[in-house]
């Protein structure tokens, strides 16, 4: 483990040494996952561990735009509104990184993360042993992505079935109760030679039914990107990089729908144009966002 790129990076310091080892500490074990435990509670005192490798990733013009928005949500949801965030997914760290800008952000502070709930994949929890102790310090709802779903033999499939099932029935017990819960609608995380990534995954549609708000959220920038030669979490490759979180205004999902609707084609497949909304919302968003990504990039490749 110490010689992937994510930790050499992370340990380049005392600050990142000391910080990685105390994390190790909390959180030595992979996690165990079945139908009886797919709620794993973070902590703020491991978030706020984390947080200090975040400066050595994150560019200067790094921000969250759009808080004002994220802290409507957030007071929906303590008033026992169930609520939901669709943010871009592109790296492993996107998660994190969000909560880093809220953690910082005067307007939301720490309560903001202390009361998301991110949907994670099992993967996550079982490639690394960093990136397993890393996710521990963070709420999470464990699934297992449909993705890939047709290569899998029947006793995988059965598996599937029984832990998502639980989750569900976990989401379902815990969205009014001050909670929101985050997914990353295309279900992995973007590639830019792989166009299916961005496509979205058919239960976003359920996602979007099942609650009463939504906020979206697009993502300019990557300090992780996806290493295309090796599925390995490991393999990953940080580098330092401007990130920008852009939160949209907070949507009544019964609006959003009734606006999908409009334009669905007559005899279209409903759930398959739900989550083609999703995606052309997050893509229109991060189209947006990216002269500002490059503006702040520019002033740091000097004359």
């Amino acid at each position: 483990m110490e010689h992937d790129p994510l930790i050499k990076i992370l340990t380049s310091t005392p600050k990142g040494k000391a910080a990685t080892e105390k994390l190790l500490a909390m959180h030595p074990n992979q996690e165990e996952i079945s139908p009886q435990s797919v709620y794993k509670a973070g902590s703020r005192e491991a978030r706020m561990l984390c947080n200090d490798f975040v400066p050595y990733l994150l560019l200067p013009g790094s921000r969250l735009i759009g808080s004002e928005h994220l802290k409507k949500l957030y007071d929906l949801s303590q008033a026992g509104h169930s609520c939901l965030l669709l943010l871009e997914h592109y790296g492993n760290f996107d998660m994190p990184m969000f909560a880093y800008q809220t953690d910082n952000d005067p307007l939301l502070g720490p309560d903001f993360a202390d009361h998301f709930v991110s949907i994670a994949g099992v993967k996550l929890s079982q490639d690394n042993a960093f990136i397993s102790a890393y996710v521990q310090s963070y709420n999470r709802l464990i699934i297992w992505p449909s993705r890939g779903y047709d290569k899998m033999n029947d006793e995988q499939k059965k598996e599937m079935m029984a832990l998502n099932m639980a989750s569900m029935k976990e989401l379902t017990a815990r969205k009014y109760k001050g909670q929101m819960f985050l997914v990353f609608p295309s279900g992995t995380r973007i590639r830019p030679l792989a166009p299916d990534t961005r496509k979205g995954v058919r239960e976003i549609a359920s996602y979007v039914k099942s609650f009463q708000y939504l906020c979206f959220v697009s993502m300019n920038g990557n300090v992780l990107p996806v290493d295309e030669n090796d599925s390995n979490l490991s393999a990953d490759k940080p580098r330092p990089d401007v990130l920008l979180f852009t939160a949209s205004e907070v949507v009544s999902s019964k609006d959003y729908l009734a606006e999908c609707n409009q334009s669905l084609p007559e005899g279209g497949d409903v759930k398959a144009h739900i989550v083609g909304c999703v995606m052309d919302k997050l893509l229109a968003m991060h189209e947006a966002g990216q002269p500002i990504y490059e503006a702040e990039m520019a002033k740091h490749k000097g004359p």
